[in-house]
This record gives C-alpha cells, structure tokens and sequence, in this order.
C-alpha cells in the first residue's frame, strides 16, 4: 500500500482507537468501583496510544 494511502488511515485509525482505548480503560475502572487516579489513568492510556501512533507513522516515514 503507498504510504499517501496508509498515513491518512494511520491516523484515521488513531482518531478513532484513542477515545476508545479512554472509554474502556475507564469503564474498567468503574466497573470495579474504583474512581480515583480516574482522569490520570485516562491520560495515560490516551498518551500511550498517541506514542504508539507516532511510532507507527515514524516507520512508515522511513519505509518511504
């Protein structure tokens, strides 16, 4: 796949993995009663995602 195709759904991907990886992150939380470090656990996981996102755009840079 050319990678003026793959960025875009790279990031596509992204856009829609991050709010879900937060939603389900939290929703274990709060399925288990546990409400502090809420909001710190959901920067992490949304920080991690966009490392990983980065990441995966980098390799893809340098395929090119």
């Amino acid at each position: 796949m050319s990678s003026i195709v793959a960025k875009p759904l790279v990031v596509l991907g992204a856009l829609c993995f991050v709010p879900l990886a937060v939603s389900v992150a939290a929703g274990g939380r709060l399925m288990r009663g546990q409400w502090r470090g809420l909001g710190r656990d959901a920067v992490a996981v949304a920080r991690a995602t966009t490392a990983a996102t980065r990441a995966t755009l980098g390799a893809l840079a340098d395929r090119r």
